[in-house]
């Protein structure tokens, strides 16, 4: 059962697709703002924000590669900006770069974890020297903090092994 979360602001990374698509959905039909990322899928993010009724709904998008340490302060600028406040995030971002268990080429496959792990941790601390994504957030409003994640990227690789 979810709280009431009527005429709050909710940061949702990764939100065009999956868990991140169900969630800016239930918080749309609770009648929440929602600003949300996508990496790749334009296409997918502009249908949910069109689905949830578009700038009537309070529901605004952009493309964000959270991988790189700087975005997420802009990030946070442009939410604010948009909606006033931020109450909540909920740090949904995640890829699976395709890492062959099998290959000869370990600089690919430790590239391909690095950049898998730079996405899914850059929001719970965004790199050594720069400040902790969550701390700057804190700092800046009373947010409150979720996690989420899949296995959904997996599965393509799994199913091909």
């Amino acid at each position: 059962m979810m709280r009431d979360v009527t005429d709050r602001v909710v940061l949702v990374t990764g939100g065009s697709r999956g868990i991140g698509a169900a969630i800016v959905r239930a918080l749309h039909a609770a009648q929440t703002s929602v600003y949300f990322t996508y990496a790749r899928d334009r296409d997918a993010a502009q249908t949910l924000a069109t689905a949830c009724g578009g700038e009537r709904a309070r529901v605004a998008f952009e493309r964000n590669d959270l991988a790189e340490p700087e975005t997420f302060a802009g990030l946070l600028d442009r939410t604010l900006t948009r909606f006033g406040r931020i109450d909540a995030l909920v740090n949904n971002a995640g890829i699976f770069a395709e890492n062959p268990f099998d290959g000869d080429d370990f600089a690919a496959w430790r590239a391909g974890w690095r950049r898998t792990f730079e996405v899914i941790f850059s929001v719970l601390r965004i790199s050594p020297g720069t400040p902790c994504a969550r701390c700057a957030l804190r700092r800046r409003t009373r947010a409150a903090f979720a996690d989420a994640s899949s296995t959904s990227s997996l599965a393509p690789h799994i199913a091909a092994n």
